[in-house]
């Protein structure tokens, strides 16, 4: 099943705020996707760094396993390195990084948030995008994965 994923408002511009002040530190950039508890609603206005969503990240389900398997603070996406790409075709950017995955796990969520985990604060870590499942999405004992679209995470694209 498909799901739409909606960006953060603020995100293109500390994308661009970003793009300029760290083009140097380009291979370091982690970016992750946290799973959270049916109690967030999503505010794609006033979220804006992980610290503002960190309380609904989901912490392990005992439901599904006795044991905490979720990794705090979500699953990682290839970084600007191996397995990542940023292109140009005309006048749109597209950047994409590979799915991630946990395997042998049992947890779930009922929204994704993505987000910048290269700075060692939450208050720092800028949410990009979140995916509202609707329901739990879980896995008991099998691969949990996380499969982006093939056009990538996001483009940006210039008007003529």
């Amino acid at each position: 099943m498909a799901y739409t994923l909606k960006g953060y408002s603020h995100f293109p511009f500390y994308l661009c705020k970003r793009l300029v002040s760290d083009l140097s530190a380009q291979g370091s950039t982690v970016i992750k996707g946290a799973l959270m508890k049916a109690a967030y609603v999503p505010d794609q206005d006033d979220d804006v760094v992980f610290s503002d969503v960190s309380a609904y990240e989901i912490t392990g389900d005992p439901t599904l396993d006795p044991e905490d398997e979720y990794p705090a603070g979500g699953m990682v996406f290839a970084g600007l390195g191996a397995g990542a790409s940023v292109s140009v075709s005309g006048r749109v950017t597209k950047n994409d990084f590979d799915d991630a995955a946990e395997e042998d796990v049992s947890f779930g969520g009922y929204v994704l948030v993505i987000y910048d985990a290269t700075p060692a604060d939450p208050g720092d870590q800028v949410l990009i995008a979140f995916c509202d499942f609707g329901a739990l999405k879980a896995s008991n004992s099998g691969t949990y994965m996380i499969q982006l679209n093939a056009a990538g995470l996001f483009t940006i694209t210039v008007p003529a």
